[in-house]
């Protein structure tokens, strides 16, 4: 794939075609989300980099990291429930000689303020020894020593922590587009993504989903499972109360996938006002947020700031609670979302933004900018 559009686009530039962005479906979106070169183009896929990079570390090589890391210094951030247990364990016969027993049922603070406490007090075995262990070395010890409870896959997600600011950094400075840019007419924007820029042509290639795949992929999601914090049952309900609104084919046997009227109708202002009666908010609110969304993309008549903050709602409503510096990471779905869909709808909304920045700078023609 990536082959074929090179060719493409190295045919067009060499005739003096000019390609603005390229828009596919799901199938190409690899071609969006990294560079030719395999760099991450997304915050998703530098999540999912930052995760492999941990991950190729060896357990002791870890250990070592975290250990010399300030955010091991704090110990509510750095032991789990399971981890200071262990250390209670390992510790009865101090805990019986100082009259200080510490119970696992406690919070996780004054599980490790005790533990603090009890390391620290001097106490010792009948031998004498010439140096207590600090908790941090005996913390250390437990977690090298209990693969069982502290798995490699569990120290690869708490290095990936440590390593993500660094990558971020290093990622965004590839960006043709500061970190924070201020559009006008919207505010400022932090970016999901940013395009890759050819050096061979030496330009600013923008790729992303074309929005009515989009959309009629939507549909199918919403009817059949739903979304995080969106129920299905709201489609079905209208369909049971008022089939005149939409009927049961299009919402649970969902006829003609890809018919976009099928899908415009899903989520029609008449949907919408039936939702609210039957007490189905949220997902009135959803209806309302896709379509408005959608006419920013295919409707004539509205203006080109209006567009930006449709597109911004959407924006805000994806990301709203997703934190890409949070480890394990994402899987195959993101707040209910398949991936190449969650990442499909950030993507096209950035480069929408990024290449109408681009106009009112004066970089291109209005006739040029047709995402």
């Amino acid at each position: 794939m990536r082959t074929m559009n090179e060719h493409i686009l190295e045919e067009c530039n060499a005739r003096g075609i000019d390609i603005v962005c390229t828009c596919f479906d799901g199938q190409w979106i690899k071609l969006a989300t990294r560079d030719v070169d395999e760099r991450p183009l997304t915050l998703l896929q530098l999540q999912r980099d930052v995760y492999e990079t941990a991950s190729k570390e060896k357990r002791n090589t870890i250990l070592k990291h975290l250990s010399e890391n300030q955010l091991l210094m704090t110990l509510k951030m750095i032991l789990t429930h399971i981890e200071l247990n262990i250390i209670i364990e390992l510790t009865e016969q101090y805990q019986r000689k100082a009259a200080f027993p510490i119970r696992k049922s406690w919070k996780i603070l004054d599980k490790a303020n005790a533990v603090s406490k009890l390391i620290g007090s001097g106490i010792q075995k009948e031998r004498t020894v010439k140096r207590m262990v600090s908790l941090k070395e005996s913390a250390l010890k437990v977690v090298q020593n209990n693969t069982r409870y502290v798995p490699k896959s569990k120290l690869n997600n708490v290095y990936a922590v440590t390593l993500y600011k660094d990558s971020y950094r290093s990622w965004i400075s590839k960006s043709p587009f500061n970190e924070t840019t201020e559009v006008e007419g919207v505010g400022h924007v932090k970016w999901f993504s940013y395009p890759e820029v050819s050096e061979k042509r030496n330009k600013m290639e923008p790729k992303c989903l074309d929005a009515h795949h989009l959309l009629v992929n939507l549909r199918v999601k919403v009817c059949k499972d739903g979304l995080q914090g969106i129920q299905k049952r709201a489609w079905h309900a209208v369909a049971e109360k008022n089939r005149d609104i939409i009927s049961k084919s299009l919402v649970v046997d969902l006829i003609d996938k890809q018919n976009n009227a099928f899908a415009l109708r899903t989520f029609s202002t008449d949907v919408e006002s039936e939702m609210r009666k039957l007490g189905f908010i949220r997902e009135a609110d959803f209806c309302k947020l896709i379509r408005e969304w959608y006419e920013a993309e295919d409707e004539s008549g509205i203006s080109a700031v209006d567009r930006m903050k449709r597109r911004i709602n959407l924006k805000s409503f994806l990301l709203e609670g997703v934190d890409f510096g949070r480890y394990p990471m994402y899987g195959m779905y993101v707040k209910g979302f398949p991936k190449v869909q969650f990442e499909g709808f950030l993507q096209r909304i950035d480069t929408s933004l990024q290449l109408y920045s681009v106009v009112k700078n004066g970089s291109l023609t209005k006739e040029q900018y047709q995402v």
